[in-house]
């Protein structure tokens, strides 16, 4: 799967007049500069702007925790998933 863009920041809000959540998601647009190495922003960030009603939040949480219920647990001491076939933990290095 090939992503059209990586997710930056995202901001949420709450509009009261129409009773709907606010979600805005901007794209992070960076890469280093090459004499200091420090990030530097090249381009207009591509952004999704979202006005969700309270039943379509309620159902993404759901959808969420049932995502995270069925995904690898994490390992005890360094966090990272355990796959089906074992792990090998860093830690234990």
């Amino acid at each position: 799967m090939e992503l059209a863009w990586v997710v930056g920041t995202m901001t949420v809000g709450y509009d009261e007049l129409s009773d709907r959540i606010l979600l805005v998601v901007e794209e992070v647009v960076v890469e280093p500069d090459e004499e200091s190495g420090e990030p530097v922003s090249l381009e207009e960030p591509a952004s999704l702007r979202l006005r969700l009603t309270r039943g379509q939040v309620a159902a993404y949480i759901e959808h969420a925790r049932a995502l995270v219920a069925a995904g690898r647990p994490p390992c005890r001491l360094c966090g990272q998933p355990i796959d089906t076939e074992g792990h090998v933990c860093p830690r234990l290095n």
